[in-house]
């Protein structure tokens, strides 16, 4: 489902606020997306393990240390964002530095939605799972909506804003339902 929004997203750069901040934004999110990849490739690794152990307690290990190191690949970001768009694009690509600090914010909360969510579907919380992809999307659409709707001057900076508003709220509601529920 975070691809429906990534896509959306995207669509949306594109129609309403030009064809050079889509460049940045699509380079940003696929160079996030190869710092992204140990990430995805360690929780399918460890995923069978999980699901067979159903242990609340080795889902927040995992957690705390996924988002810790996942704060780290943010510091990564943050400090050589510049050098990495000079190394894997050109100087025209220079505008999508800035995203990077933006997008950047990327990487903890999708490690805590990551984990969180295989650990509710572990724990057979599905429906809890479910439900918070559901809220964040209704919530992305809704805050995309108005913002379209009422504002002229479209921001691509307040675009991404309101996607990573969406995937905190589904990051956390994911979190507090593996936390609340068991416990």
């Amino acid at each position: 489902m975070v691809h429906i929004k990534e896509k959306t997203n995207a669509l949306i750069i594109g129609a309403f606020v030009g064809f050079q901040e889509l460049a940045f934004y699509d380079f940003a999110i696929k160079i996030i997306d190869v710092l992204k990849l140990p990430f995805t490739i360690f929780r399918d690794a460890i995923f069978p393990q999980v699901m067979q152990m159903k242990s609340i307690y080795v889902v927040k290990k995992i957690i705390n240390y996924s988002v810790l190191i996942s704060l780290l690949f943010y510091l990564f970001v943050v400090l050589f964002g510049k050098h990495l768009v000079l190394l894997l694009g050109k100087e025209e690509l220079l505008g999508a530095e800035k995203l990077f600090y933006l997008m950047g914010l990327y990487f903890p909360l999708t490690c805590l939605a990551l984990y969180s969510g295989m650990g509710l579907i572990a724990l057979s919380l599905k429906k809890l799972f479910s439900r918070s992809i559901l809220i964040s999307i209704i919530i992305y659409g809704v805050l995309l909506f108005f913002y379209l709707s009422f504002f002229s001057n479209t921001n691509i900076y307040i675009l991404i804003s309101i996607y990573l508003l969406s995937l905190f709220i589904e990051s956390f509601m994911r979190y507090f339902y593996l936390i609340k529920y068991r416990e």
